[in-house]
């Protein structure tokens, strides 16, 4: 599927493959690996979508049966214009917008995001990808619980 926005400098095409959750944990989801990487963010331990978690991830992902997996594309057409994060940011917030219309039509499902949780970050759901803007605005980091959990 192609989301033309013409007026944009980019073209957006979403891509779509349904896999057992078992087959894609065994596959892809390495915590060990993982939560090295993420202890080297700021966002570890200071946003609610972030680690260290009070649950097992991996007991989680295993108490869903399938994941459709959903990426989006970005080409742009002038690629010299390109000066900000703001068309990602915009992106994500189209993508971010599909995938809770998509939890609404599958009961008992959960969306996964790209990204640190940006909810709480104002109008953008991608304000986590604007590297002018602190990730101070989620509650953990004052010590609070999440107020959309």
């Amino acid at each position: 599927m192609k989301v033309k926005l013409s007026e944009k400098n980019y073209v957006v095409e979403s891509y779509e493959r349904d896999i057992p959750v078992k087959e894609y944990v065994e596959k892809y989801v390495k915590p060990d690996v993982f939560i090295q990487l993420c202890k080297q963010c700021p966002n570890y331990g200071n946003v609610w979508s972030c680690p260290p978690y009070d649950f097992d991830v991996m007991d989680y992902w295993l108490k869903y049966e399938n994941l459709k997996l959903t990426a989006y594309k970005i080409t742009y057409r002038r690629p010299e214009e390109i000066k900000s994060y703001d068309d990602l940011a915009e992106v994500k917030e189209i993508m971010q917008n599909n995938l809770k219309e998509m939890e609404k039509e599958y009961p008992g499902s959960v969306l996964l995001s790209a990204g640190s949780c940006s909810l709480c970050a104002g109008e953008s759901a991608g304000a986590d990808l604007n590297k002018n803007r602190r990730d101070d605005w989620c509650a953990r980091a004052m010590g609070k619980p999440c107020v959309r959990p």
